[in-house]
């Protein structure tokens, strides 16, 4: 490491070091504060007389027209495993498409030349 690498990360380090730091320092500053949830004794009263109401009369419980069952699930079909060819048919497409299309270019390098001669990459 050069000495200005080494001047960047001792620079970067002391500047974490020193908020954490002032940090701690400013919470060790503040009071403590007490708890907001517990009430002070003096803020606790007994509760006054409650008005006394009188039962509710049983509502009756509404009918309820029964349900239908569910209906059964539908069976499952065998699942068929789908070839890669069906047959010499779609064989014999697939070579005709490998054999027009060609070789993939995206794992050709970029400075590759091609056989295009309008877009070719070497010098005229």
């Amino acid at each position: 490491m050069s000495g200005e690498q080494l001047f960047f990360l001792a620079a970067v380090v002391l500047v974490a070091l020193f908020n954490f730091v002032r940090q701690i320092l400013a919470q060790r500053r503040q009071p403590p504060e007490p708890p907001q949830d517990v009430p002070a004794e003096e803020e606790v009263r007994a509760p006054g007389r409650l008005r006394a109401f009188p039962p509710r009369a049983a509502r009756p419980e509404p009918r309820r027209t029964p349900l239908s069952p569910a209906p059964p699930a539908p069976p499952e079909r065998p699942r068929r495993r789908r070839r890669l060819f069906a047959g010499r048919r779609d064989a014999r497409r697939g070579i005709v498409l490998v054999t027009v299309l060609g070789p993939c270019r995206g794992i050709e390098s970029p400075s590759a030349p091609t056989g295009d001669i309008y877009n070719s990459t070497l010098p005229r």
